[in-house]
């Protein structure tokens, strides 16, 4: 038994600090929503609530209201002891069965026939993620329940790699360089966490750098990679404060769309960051619209992120 319960939020007016508590049998995602997996330490709604702010001002969003056309809901930990205030996920006793209360109801009709995979792509082009840290490797895990639970009722490869294909992620640090749905992800050079550093390492083994760079990664299963992937690489931000350039707060914008900081590298990366997650969910809301599921071109995407680059501000 976990010391403290993960808990659920919605972004939503007129509840306190727009944020309304919700159970996860509560959580209806027949509308485009952005699900937000943060830090190891966001073990409080309060937390999760303020990274869920995070992600409404990079897509200009100034408080959503009870019936707008998309939602996003926040994932606060918890604690697994008292002692130790940290989220300490459990795979098994945790992670799978938010999988199967969240996201497995959407493989199935309301006769608890599993849906075909256009249908379930259909349902499943409404979800997107941001996450931050600890949170993409939350994620991670979460999808592998998922593949888990479609390999059980079935399910091909393809039409498993289909369904994952019409989801969406974008994530700042990292703890896992996984990529199993279209993803978006941005490091800092300055990041001293060590996972982080490693990946970022990784992808610039061997070159120098000075400024900010966008590097799209192909699909390559050998190195745990299902999906394309765009990294915006950064030499640094010189973020001061508790976790220097690994604090999300580095992308955090504010209600006026401008960044929190002065340095020109972090303001882009969150420009690039905010125009994926803005996109995603534009897609999510035009594929509602028509009936039909997302397909998400990270080809044009990149070729977007570096025009934006080239030619900031005007192309915003």
């Amino acid at each position: 038994m976990r010391y403290r319960q993960i808990e659920y939020c919605k972004r939503q007016k007129n509840t306190l600090n727009n944020c309304k508590k919700l159970n996860i049998e509560d959580i209806v995602l027949e509308n485009p929503t952005l699900i937000v997996l943060g830090g190891n330490g966001d073990i409080t709604l309060r937390q999760a609530n303020g990274l869920c702010k995070i992600a409404e001002r990079m897509m200009g969003v100034n408080g959503l209201e009870e019936n707008s056309n998309f939602q996003i809901i926040g994932v606060s930990y918890g604690q697994k002891t008292k002692e130790i205030e940290e989220a300490q996920l459990s795979y098994e006793e945790d992670i799978a069965p938010m999988v199967r209360k969240l996201l497995l109801p959407l493989c199935y009709d309301e006769k608890g026939k599993v849906l075909d995979v256009q249908a379930m792509a259909k349902r499943f082009s409404n979800i997107n993620f941001f996450t931050y840290c600890y949170g993409a490797k939350v994620l991670h895990n979460m999808l592998c329940v998922l593949i888990s639970e479609w390999k059980n009722m079935g399910i091909s490869v393809g039409d498993m790699m289909k369904v994952l294909s019409c989801m969406s992620h974008v994530s700042y640090a990292p703890l896992t360089d996984s990529v199993l749905v279209p993803t978006v992800r941005a490091y800092s050079g300055q990041d001293e966490t060590i996972s982080t550093k490693k990946m970022f390492e990784r992808l610039y083994a061997g070159r120098g750098m000075n400024g900010l760079e966008i590097m799209l990664e192909e699909v390559s299963p050998k190195e745990q990679r299902f999906s394309e992937a765009i990294d915006v690489l950064s030499s640094g931000f010189d973020f001061q404060g508790m976790w220097g350039d690994h604090h999300v707060k580095v992308i955090d914008r504010t209600t006026k769309w401008r960044s929190i900081t002065d340095n020109e590298n972090a303001d882009m990366t969150s420009m690039l960051l905010s125009y994926a997650m803005s996109l995603f969910m534009a897609e999510s809301l035009q594929a509602k619209v028509a009936g039909e599921s997302c397909g998400r071109n990270m080809y044009n995407l990149y070729r977007e992120l570096v025009a934006i680059k080239e030619n900031t501000p005007e192309m915003l």
